[in-house]
């Protein structure tokens, strides 16, 4: 083998450019982008974060505004033991439950007892369930 073919393969020395190395191509690929270094939140600004989620932001929404990860933004709210108020507002004491009763038993469905309640129909089955009231079968089956 001669000493020509060798050098073609062999590691050029340093600091020496060659004829195809990257410093005569152009970069066509954009730089990998450089890991995001975590963002440590004041206390004001946690506060503001919580004040936020109880009045109905969401986890994904408060994490884009405090530029945060949606985990980190429900540590925080975990930390703070902040917990949205519940939904419904029906108080399901006997009466209300009879009320619902009557007006499932009277023909009504379960969505619109629902829909008169403020809750789902299967909430409306589940209490019904749980109480004892018969669930009719849907139409169309057995």
């Amino acid at each position: 083998m001669s000493q020509a073919r060798l050098g073609h393969y062999s590691n050029p020395a340093l600091g020496q450019p060659t004829a195809d190395s990257s410093a005569a191509v152009e970069r066509t690929t954009p730089p990998t982008p450089r890991a995001q270094l975590p963002r440590r939140l004041q206390t004001i600004e946690v506060d503001e974060m919580v004040a936020a989620y109880l009045a109905g932001d969401t986890v994904n929404d408060l994490a884009q505004r405090f530029g945060v990860h949606r985990t980190t933004v429900m540590a925080h709210l975990t930390r703070r033991a902040a917990k949205r108020p519940e939904i419904s507002t029906v108080k399901w004491d006997d009466e209300t439950l009879v009320a619902a009763a009557h007006l499932y038993t009277s023909g009504a469905s379960l969505s619109r007892v629902g829909e008169r309640f403020g809750v789902h129909a299967s909430t409306i089955a589940n209490r019904f369930q749980r109480a004892g009231v018969p669930i009719r079968p849907r139409r169309g089956w057995p």
